[in-house]
């Protein structure tokens, strides 16, 4: 499946809010500033969107108003529009579904050590009534319990992503077919009422049993409804596939950011080197393709990080002993935010680490292992050679959609190879670096949970020695992001 442009991954998500009914006739969209917003693209691929939205007879269109929905799934042969859509993300939807599977239960289960007696009564209240409502409001009453879950480990990446994932597996429900959502909003109150019990009472490993059994059955429910589809429409069984996608990164959008956290990458991965210069502002403008205006603002980021030295005449030079022997002090709000999301990207790896490793374990090919020797024989930086393990780890591993979600959490994270090459931080990496020789030999004796809990264990290491440097570095907010089992008294039953 091709990478999608910005035009396609607005148009099938707004397409997708009006067949799931999120979006319902005669509802006003959201303006084109807040389109914007909400997904992170520019103006014209908005307009562009409503144009062929428009055109297609989604939607009508005013002068200096909102454009108003105009698609009702009753009428005559406007059932055939949902079900090309839903066929063309049969594989992607049935993926991600096991994706979710594998990560969210325990993800879910180990908040619950986070949770406050205020989360309880919150959730309590959200769920009154919950089974007089229609079938939108039931599925939205029940993410709410698991999006206030992952909201207790402060970390917004972490609940972009989850809803990013909910909504793309999200399905039209046609009129005359099974609802693949019965195993959910069936008794949703007592369903529900359940899983918030176990928070109540602090039990992780129920929660996280029955949440693998819910997610075991809406696979099977949706599986079963796609079937019936393919019955009734066999036209559309080969439709050509739409894959997910999930572009974090367009929160972040200047390009001298863009363009400083990419030669930052490129220092702490030694393309260039302590002492090198970087290529000329001409070079580099043409080859990232920004303005030269934008290579001079991007060196003025590496100038202020103690990176690079500008030497009149001469050119920009790696100047990484500056680096480790100076006081690193966060305080521009751009620097702030990246810095933030470099974390925030560190701390979706250490919630999910263990589990992708007992997925890529049985996938290593030789060629694999031999690469990751290789990497473990000349990286110095415990720090980079945990990354470059992780990105054999994510390579080998089956699922499209997490390669997708952590070529994203990798782009994130290409503005901390600052902080991993300053001395406070670069010291510590020598403990990553032995376990990554542990993690190594666990592979070459067969040995997959070890290696899991290794691969964990070491990430949880270089979170906390991380977000303990950034917060005297300035960034506070870096110690509201919260990891299981430190120090979080268990709730206790109200």
């Amino acid at each position: 499946m091709e990478k999608i442009t910005k035009f396609q991954y607005l148009h099938n998500m707004l397409k997708q809010e009006i067949f799931t009914e999120k979006l319902r006739y005669g509802d006003r969209m959201p303006s084109i500033n807040q389109l914007c917003d909400m997904y992170h693209v520019g103006v014209r691929t908005v307009k562009d969107v409503i144009a062929a939205l428009r055109e297609e007879g989604y939607i009508r269109t005013e002068e200096r108003k909102n454009a108003v929905i105009v698609y009702k799934k009753d009428r005559p042969n406007e059932q055939i529009l949902p079900v090309r859509f839903l066929f063309e993300r049969r594989d992607a939807v049935l993926e991600v579904l096991r994706v979710m599977r594998q990560l969210y239960p325990s993800m879910f289960a180990q908040a619950v050590p986070l949770c406050t007696t205020a989360d309880v009564m919150a959730l309590r209240k959200i769920l009154r009534g919950m089974d007089d409502l229609p079938l939108r409001r039931k599925l939205a009453v029940a993410s709410s319990l698991f999006q206030r879950l992952l909201g207790r480990y402060g970390n917004p990446i972490l609940l972009d992503l989850f809803i990013d994932l909910e909504f793309f597996t999200n399905l039209a429900v046609l009129d005359g077919f099974a609802n693949p959502y019965d195993v959910l909003t069936t008794d949703a109150e007592q369903k529900i009422g359940g899983y918030i019990d176990m928070v109540s009472r602090g039990d992780v490993p129920g929660l996280q049993r029955v949440l693998e059994i819910l997610y075991d059955n809406i696979y099977q429910f949706t599986l079963q409804y796609y079937d019936a589809l393919a019955r009734a429409y066999p036209q559309f069984v080969t439709h050509p596939q739409i894959g997910f996608a999930w572009y974090t990164q367009w929160a972040y959008p200047y390009a001298y950011l863009e363009l400083a956290r990419t030669v930052i990458d490129g220092i702490g991965t030694g393309l260039y080197r302590d002492g090198d210069f970087l290529p000329p502002v001409s070079a580099m403008s043409r080859d990232y393709s920004v303005s030269p205006q934008t290579v001079q603002k991007a060196i003025g980021v590496l100038v202020g990080l103690g990176l690079v030295r500008t030497f009149n005449g001469v050119g920009t030079r790696v100047t990484l002993g500056n680096l480790r022997n100076m006081d690193i002090r966060l305080e521009d709000s751009l620097m702030k935010k990246d810095a933030f999301a470099y974390l925030g990207a560190l701390h979706v790896i250490v919630l999910s680490c263990r589990k992708i490793a007992l997925i890529a374990f049985d996938h290593f090919t030789p060629d694999a292992v031999r690469t990751i020797e290789r990497e473990v024989e000349t990286i110095q930086n415990g720090f980079l050679l945990l990354d470059a393990f992780w990105r054999g780890i994510v390579d080998v591993q089956p699922f499209t959609a997490l390669s997708e979600i952590f070529a994203q959490v990798n782009g994130l994270m290409k503005w901390g190879q600052c902080f991993v090459l300053a001395r406070p931080i670069f010291i510590q990496g020598v403990v990553l670096c032995g376990r990554c020789k542990t993690a190594l030999e666990n592979i070459r004796t067969n040995d997959k949970d070890a290696f899991a809990d290794t691969i964990e264990s070491a990430f949880c290491y270089a979170f906390s020695a991380l977000q303990k440097n950034l917060v005297s570095f300035g960034l506070t907010e870096a110690g509201t992001l919260a990891i299981p089992g430190v120090g979080v008294p268990i709730l206790t039953s109200q």
